[in-house]
């Protein structure tokens, strides 16, 4: 009797354990990107670990490791997927694209797509882009092709966002942020918050803002408030 308890206690383990490997697994190829830079600079594609869109399914081949730049691009609303000299149709792909691991003075990033658009995301802040996306795995540099040529995007969404809340610009988000580019060509991300503000200890209300930051160089370029506020904000700290 004991022998039997042992062995079914036994088998009970090991279809437990076999269960969490798996699990394990399945999360470390869901969360995986299609194209993973490392540390060391490297691109590893990853397209064996995706089963669902049919234009990777033709294409197994092409997965390796790289050292040439990725090339995110959109037209006719179909995506695209360019390492060296292979191009695949990521279109029907749900997961991130990109994904750059953390090294010295680069923070882990990811880029993935939503409604023919790219979404650059660190940290918990993603900011949107309708503009064709380069990562060069060897630097981590980023750039963006706009109409004006080759913009290279050195600071990103969540330094953007620490840089107007160190700032006491705003104290959270409240909409989408956007990478576009101003009249004089530079990459900008427009940032939509609040900014907590109390009346003499007394009374505390939020006060929406409308900002825009250098994607090049982190400078605050303008930030909008209500004409209330901008009237009367003198009675009230921030």
């Amino acid at each position: 009797m004991n022998k039997t308890k042992i062995l079914f206690a036994f088998l009970l383990s090991t279809v437990f354990y076999s269960l969490a490997c798996a699990s394990r697994l399945y999360t470390s190829s869901a969360y995986a990107g299609l194209v993973t830079v490392n540390p060391g600079g490297q691109a590893t594609l990853n397209v064996l670990s995706y089963e669902a869109p049919e234009s990777l399914k033709v294409t197994d081949s092409v997965a390796g490791v790289y050292n040439t730049k990725i090339s995110l691009a959109t037209s006719e609303g179909k995506t695209s997927l360019t390492l060296g000299d292979k191009t695949l149709d990521v279109t029907n792909v749900s997961d991130s694209l990109i994904e750059v691991e953390e090294r010295p003075a680069v923070r882990k990033l990811s880029i993935s797509q939503t409604q023919n658009q790219f979404r650059i995301n660190q940290n918990g802040i993603a900011a949107s882009t309708s503009f064709p996306i380069t990562v060069d795995p060897t630097t981590a540099n980023i750039s963006v092709t706009t109409a004006t040529g080759v913009k290279y995007i050195f600071i990103l969404p969540a330094q953007a966002f620490e840089i107007l809340t160190r700032a006491n610009y705003l104290d959270k988000l409240t909409g989408d942020v956007n990478l576009t580019e101003s009249e004089v060509g530079e990459p900008i991300y427009n940032f939509k918050g609040e900014k907590s503000v109390n009346l003499f200890n007394l009374v505390t209300a939020p006060v929406p803002v409308e900002g825009q930051v250098s994607a090049v160089t982190g400078k605050v370029i303008s930030m909008e408030t209500p004409i209330w506020y901008k009237l009367i904000g003198f009675l009230f700290r921030g």
